[in-house]
């Protein structure tokens, strides 16, 4: 019961009857099975916690018995100190215990507000407790445990509740975009990281990279580190003798030969030294490759086979990232705790243009050249007679918007992807949103990028074909590729069409401004968006389920507990 509901209920009580026919269970989460084990006259149970994720309802708990207070009851020492815990509650880290004893550490620093339970502390914290921490070798019984340092948190957030539902858990030491997901640098040793400073690590920074972990007791805990972004990221824990999962969310070569990002050229890029680093990370993927404990995988189908052609390894898997949890809202925001998307509701007018990121505005090597709005592509926008469009308002996201927040899309009738990359975690936590999309065709795409060069981002570099492929057009081609030519049209043709808004089911493609018009106003008139809706939440709910089991697999295969 809520503290908040003491007084009251001490006064209604007694009104009523008392019976196993109906359950109130509240907020606590409990197992449908274990209530009709321990209590088979009992046919319903009256509860929040379905609609809560787990993380946290379990935070509430501890919260209340604890403090005698909700979580979100702002103050910030308190706060801060609490939205740590339940993050590592979401990860799968931590137990209810782990946050009791988390929560009774903390109060103990003069900052802190509430005080707490004096007896769970003793009982959880205290000196001669039966339930204190215990060490790594013993944390997280049964659990696969992952480590990963990534430079964006994107990619380990889509992925953190599909390996907490398999059986794992995942701790996360994030530089870079990290705050808005809770998975900021927490522990990490050596690599200071500061804002992508340390992106590329130099030999001496790798060999006190493993001075510093190879007696540390939880790495002796984990049982294998994950790569996204970059990949390149896992050479710092080959040393370690764990199973390494590579898990791609762009290209291979991100991170040790890409002289095609203008800031690493600026970050002390050699492109001779690249050439090497390319060679050595390309023979250490292809070595990882043999060994069954390791995975090679990536989340969409142009990076699977781009990974394939420079390595020659075959067994790269396709693992979609999932991103529809915990996406698009912030630690006690509105929604923090829910367990259920939001869903498509339109109540605004305006079809939207996304991502936030458009490129629009620059090149590769020059930056804030226009508005995006001036960009030829959003004049054809607007050179569209009013009698096609018929008062259909388009506008970009930053039009309407400050930030990229995904959810606020749930308002509005449809979104039109405007791709600057292959593959992005917005157009993924987009998508997973189940909202009517509407994409410009291969022609229209491909137009686009002769003449603007849209695209100009998928290639970060012009890494070596090592495996000397020739049957397969080289999906980077060279720095001052001719765009008209036949060898840009079917390297074009061969790998674009691989990018995820091709792949992905139930998206209207238009070959043209006014085609994209008149398509809209058919589908809202007929209903077509609201089928859509339908069949893209059937699609990623089986998605969903695919995952989970995909990743019990892997977690089984790289588990050395």
């Amino acid at each position: 019961m809520h503290p908040e509901n003491y007084e009251y209920s001490r006064l209604i009580l007694h009104k009523f009857g008392y019976s196993d026919f109906i359950q109130n269970r509240g907020e606590g989460v409990y197992v449908p099975a274990e209530v009709v084990e321990q209590s088979p006259s009992t046919y319903f149970v009256h509860s929040k916690s379905i609609y809560q994720n787990v993380a946290a309802t379990t935070l509430k708990e501890v919260t209340v018995s604890v403090l005698k207070r909700d979580p979100c009851n702002r103050d910030s020492a308190t706060e801060k100190a609490l939205e740590k815990i339940y993050h590592y509650l979401r990860s799968g880290e931590y137990t209810k215990a782990d946050a009791i004893r988390d929560l009774c550490d903390a109060s103990k620093y003069k900052l802190f507000g509430p005080q707490p339970s004096a007896r769970l502390c003793e009982m959880y914290a205290g000196p001669d407790s039966a339930l204190k921490a215990q060490n790594w070798e013993s944390r997280m019984p049964g659990k696969t445990y992952l480590w990963t340092m990534d430079f964006h948190g994107g990619p380990t957030n889509c992925d953190m509740s599909m390996i907490t539902k398999a059986g794992g858990a995942i701790h996360a030491e994030i530089d870079g975009i990290c705050d808005f997901y809770g998975l900021c640098k927490d522990r990490l040793k050596v690599i200071k990281a500061d804002n992508w400073k340390e992106f590329d690590p130099t030999e001496r920074q790798r060999r006190d990279f493993q001075m510093a972990y190879e007696a540390d007791p939880e790495f002796k805990r984990v049982d294998a580190f994950i790569c996204h972004h970059p990949v390149a990221n896992c050479e710092l824990f080959l040393p370690f003798n764990r199973s390494i999962i590579i898990h791609a969310t762009t290209r291979l070569e991100f991170g040790r030969h890409d002289e095609g990002i203008d800031w690493r050229l600026s970050s002390g890029y050699d492109r001779d030294v690249g050439k090497e680093k390319w060679k050595k990370w390309v023979r250490t993927i292809q070595k990882l490759a043999l060994d069954t404990r390791n995975v090679i995988a990536a989340n969409n189908a142009y990076d699977r086979d781009y990974i394939k052609y420079f390595t020659g390894v075959e067994n790269v898997e396709l693992l979609p990232s999932w991103c529809g949890d915990n996406v698009g809202t912030s630690f006690c925001q509105d929604g923090w705790e829910s367990s259920v998307s939001q869903g498509w509701l339109p109540t605004r007018p305006e079809v939207v243009i996304v991502p936030y990121r458009s490129n629009l505005d620059r090149t590769r090597y020059k930056t804030s050249i226009r508005d995006p709005i001036d960009h030829p592509i959003i004049k054809e926008l607007a050179a569209v007679p009013k009698a096609i469009s018929n008062g259909t308002d388009v506008r970009m996201i930053r039009e309407l918007y400050s930030d990229a927040n995904p959810l606020r899309m749930l308002k509005h009738p449809a979104i039109i992807i405007l791709p600057y990359q292959i593959s992005t975690m917005q157009l993924i936590e987009l998508y997973r949103l189940n909202i009517p999309t509407f994409c410009p065709s291969l022609s229209l795409l491909k137009r686009w990028c002769r003449e603007h060069d849209l695209m100009w981002e998928v290639h970060y570099g012009w890494p070596e074909n090592l495996m000397n492929v020739k049957d397969i057009p080289n999906p980077n081609g060279h720095a001052l590729m001719d765009k008209y030519s036949k060898e840009w049209e079917e390297m074009f043709d061969h790998w674009i069409p691989k990018s995820d808004f091709y792949q992905l089911d139930h998206i209207t493609y238009f070959d043209s401004w006014e085609h994209f018009h008149r398509q809209y106003k058919i589908m809202v008139q007929t209903g077509e968006l609201e089928k859509i809706n339908r069949q893209m939440t059937f699609t990623n709910a089986q998605l969903r389920d695919d995952l989970v089991e995909k990743w019990k697999v892997i977690l089984q295969r790289v588990k050395r507990h």
